[in-house]
């Protein structure tokens, strides 16, 4: 009987091994397909500092949709240097795929022919996030490389980067346990480090800005890369930095709780800045974020750790709430304080435009393009919505 069942083994293995090594081959074929980065570093080149902001709105969307004037706080950054893009939108709508074209400085579609036959895998999209061309290429140069992430297990460390920054964050499969056996019921709200996702939430981000600030002062050549997830829900966080409790987002309508974090993202964003310039080393930086918040109807349960998305006709929405779901904010500082030679006005020409600028790529800077991937299931269907964005009221 053992053999017999041992044969039944052999005969379901064998298959699923093949087609898992089949699987991992078309796999890095997709990653493979982005190309790498080129560039050559000199004792002056800048330090670079990419801070990047989840679901952190475009100026108008705040004022049209959330009623916030953000003017004061872009005005801040332009007289720290910084230009601003008045009009920016993601690449794509969702952070996955908007921070793997960003970290690769290429839009998405040569990925598609090597994995059309797993529409739904999200791996090589998690891959290239993770393991993206810039990181590897500033370890090529001697740069030493920081990854502040997040709790989303994509983002949670880099093992490219020579360090990272993980603040109370476990992998993925300890928080869903975590999340859902009874000592993390009864322990939620308790503040138990570890155990609390929403009050380790709201002390990653300001522990995660108080780093960077103490980074800003290290004398040594590096590249920063840090992803916060502010203004993103659970709306943890008061525009103080102080911890919100799940009663109080509960009773609060939505725009109040994400303008809360906004306004502690925008005090915090302007504290960095000034850290970073009054350090020793000249700098590129970058602020933007990877998406916009999510439009009504389709805002779904956001008081819990990554609970909040529903099933979205991306294609299929109008123009405002397509609008409000892509519009970003996008800002670039120079280290002589001007405006950048390559100003980029999307995501993808980021890295593009500062190796072209300050180490001496000859890459070409890709198209500003925007698109929208079908659904959970259609991940790598894009439609294009380019023209739809940018359409005259």
């Amino acid at each position: 009987m053992n053999l017999l069942c041992g044969l039944v083994l052999a005969l379901n293995a064998v298959p699923l091994v093949f087609q898992q090594i089949q699987l991992e081959q078309r796999r890095s074929k997709a990653a493979d397909s982005l190309g790498h980065f080129e560039g050559i570093a000199s004792a002056d080149s800048p330090d670079v500092w990419h801070i990047l902001l989840d679901r952190y709105a475009a100026t108008d969307t705040l004022k049209t949709r959330y009623g916030f004037d953000n003017r004061p706080f872009v005005d801040a950054l332009r007289k720290r240097g910084f230009a601003v893009q008045d009009q920016a939108f993601s690449n794509y709508q969702r952070t996955s795929h908007s921070v793997a074209s960003t970290m690769n400085g290429r839009l998405l579609d040569p990925m598609v022919p090597h994995i059309k036959s797993q529409p739904d895998d999200w791996v090589p999209i998690y891959r290239v996030m993770r393991h993206g061309s810039a990181v590897k290429l500033f370890n090529r140069m001697g740069y030493r490389t920081i990854f502040a992430g997040s709790w989303w297990e994509p983002t949670r460390f880099s093992a490219d980067a020579d360090e990272s920054i993980v603040i109370r964050a476990v992998p993925q499969l300890a928080r869903l346990v975590i999340a859902q056996s009874a000592a993390g019921f009864w322990t939620q709200g308790m503040r138990v480090p570890y155990l609390d996702g929403r009050g380790d939430q709201c002390f990653r981000a300001n522990e995660k800005f108080r780093r960077l600030r103490a980074l800003a002062q290290d004398p040594d050549r590096k590249q920063v890369f840090a992803h916060f997830l502010v203004p993103h829900p659970p709306f943890v966080l008061n525009a103080d930095g102080s911890c919100r409790s799940l009663a109080t987002a509960a009773k609060a309508p939505r725009n109040e709780n994400y303008l809360a974090q906004v306004q502690f993202a925008n005090r915090e964003l302007v504290r960095l800045v000034d850290a970073i310039l009054a350090g020793p080393r000249p700098a590129v930086i970058v602020i933007h974020s990877d998406e916009g918040p999510w439009p009504r109807p389709y805002v779904g349960n956001e008081h819990g750790l990554g609970t909040d998305p529903v099933p979205v006709p991306w294609h299929r929405l109008d123009k405002e709430q397509l609008g409000e779901k892509m519009g970003v904010l996008l800002a670039v500082r120079d280290p002589s304080g001007r405006a950048p030679q390559t100003m980029p006005t999307s995501p993808v020409q980021i890295y593009p435009a500062i190796l072209k600028d300050h180490f001496g790529s000859r890459r070409p800077v890709p198209s500003s393009r925007h698109y929208v991937f079908r659904s959970d299931a259609e991940l790598y269907q894009f439609d294009e919505v380019s023209s739809k964005l940018r359409a005259p009221e």
